[in-house]
């Protein structure tokens, strides 16, 4: 479920809701679950991609993604726990795990 303001910007996803935007309209700061007061931070590279997720609580926890030349995901790390989940994507643009 998504709801919008009145300039077009998301505001609620699911048991999101966001409360800053950047210049573009995207979403940078929120909580998740308002009752359970998680902060929620996100932001962008020069291509507006998400590339960090950072949910508040004790300790934070945050996930970068990163991407090949082509533009696709090809890692996700968390980085309270140093994990990366790593996708390969071959030329014929199969995704594999």
């Amino acid at each position: 479920m998504f709801t919008y303001d009145a300039q077009n910007r998301v505001t609620q996803f699911g048991s999101t809701s966001y409360t800053a935007w950047d210049s573009l309209g995207r979403p940078i700061a929120g909580t998740v679950r308002a009752g359970a007061g998680i902060s929620v931070s996100l932001s962008y590279d020069n291509a507006a991609r998400k590339t960090t997720l950072t949910l508040g609580g004790n300790p934070a926890s945050a996930t970068v993604t990163t991407f090949d030349a082509n533009g696709n995901s090809i890692g996700i790390t968390n980085q309270q726990t140093g994990t990366t989940a790593v996708t390969t994507v071959h030329s014929t643009t199969t995704v594999c795990q």
